[in-house]
């Protein structure tokens, strides 16, 4: 799940699908940024510069809720700039996690456990 996310901010998109805003506001910066990754276009963020913010990253789980963290020192100032939706998967992001990795692990520990086979 951390890295669909992370390959998720390298488009320059956040949870919701939506390009992250603002937009940077050095011409120079955004040439920089462009040059260092192309995919998101020219002026818009992905909030990878040194790596640290993104490989910050965690997911836990409490009961039924799952929870999408970073431990950058950036952290807090990065996600009030660009809002909590940095954090998460999109619903394409999170639907390829369900059905090709999650699912596959959880129905081959059961079918190892059991014996019992999915289809």
């Amino acid at each position: 799940m951390v890295n669909l996310n992370r390959e998720q901010l390298t488009e320059g998109l956040d949870s919701r699908g939506h390009k992250l805003k603002p937009t940077y506001g050095s011409k120079a910066y955004a040439t920089k940024k462009a040059a260092q990754n192309p995919k998101p276009g020219k002026w818009n963020p992905d909030l990878i510069l040194t790596g640290a913010f993104v490989e910050s990253f965690k997911v836990s789980l409490s009961g039924d809720d799952l929870k999408f963290e970073a431990s950058d020192i950036k952290a807090p100032d990065l996600l009030e700039k660009y809002g909590d939706d940095v954090m998460g998967l999109m619903d394409t992001q999170q639907e390829h996690y369900n059905n090709n990795i999650f699912y596959p692990e959880f129905a081959g520990n059961i079918e190892h456990e059991t014996g019992l086979k999915f289809q």
